[in-house]
């Protein structure tokens, strides 16, 4: 509702996390000292101790929200990807990945050179099916998928369990194969033999 509803932009989207930091500076404030936010501000400096004061503000200042999101949709019928990690929020150009299996999933991604342009919908399936599949190899990425398809006007798709069975297939077929690899000739190597005298350098 929000993306349908609201233009983005880079300062609409701080100014949230700009909101969030501010209901935290408040409830870590009120934990701690019994006051609010706009009190410290005011007059913390004067009623606190130096020691104390500087303390807590560092502990605003460095608290970050350990968050992760992606967040899709549409303005118009601009398609918008939007991704927040820490106190981080850009827009995407193809693909947001959140998570611990980040990592192996844009790699996976880049090395398909997906692309929100030049790549067909039926291929931008599989590629995502194929880098969720590939990043369950990393630590705490369940093997459950859901798979949706957003359109313009609110129009979403699922992917059925025959679906996943035929990107199943094709997963067999094109991912990343065991290698097998023969002996390495002694031509590939140059071995560099350490000096007679160490150089201080």
């Amino acid at each position: 509702v929000f993306l349908q509803s609201q233009a983005l932009s880079g300062v609409a989207w701080k100014s949230r996390l700009g909101a969030y930091k501010q209901i935290f500076a408040d409830a870590h404030l009120q934990s701690r000292l019994g006051i609010s936010y706009g009190e410290f501000k005011k007059s913390g400096k004067r009623i606190f101790p130096e020691d104390l004061y500087r303390e807590v503000a560092w502990e605003i200042k460095n608290h970050y929200s350990d968050t992760e999101l992606v967040i899709a949709g549409f303005v118009g019928n601009r398609a918008i990807t939007v991704k927040v990690s820490g106190d981080s929020v850009w827009e995407c150009d193809d693909f947001a990945i959140v998570g611990s299996g980040t990592g192996i999933g844009e790699a996976s991604l880049f090395h398909r050179s997906q692309s929100a342009i030049n790549t067909d919908l039926n291929t931008t399936i599989y590629h995502v099916h194929e880098a969720k599949r590939l990043a369950e190899k990393a630590p705490l990425v369940g093997k459950k998928t859901y798979m949706l398809i957003v359109a313009p006007q609110g129009r979403i798709t699922l992917i059925t369990a025959e679906g996943f069975r035929v990107l199943d297939g094709y997963f067999q077929q094109f991912s990343p194969r065991p290698v097998a690899l023969g002996q390495f000739h002694a031509g590939m190597f140059y071995e560099v033999k350490p000096r007679a005298k160490p150089d201080p350098q």
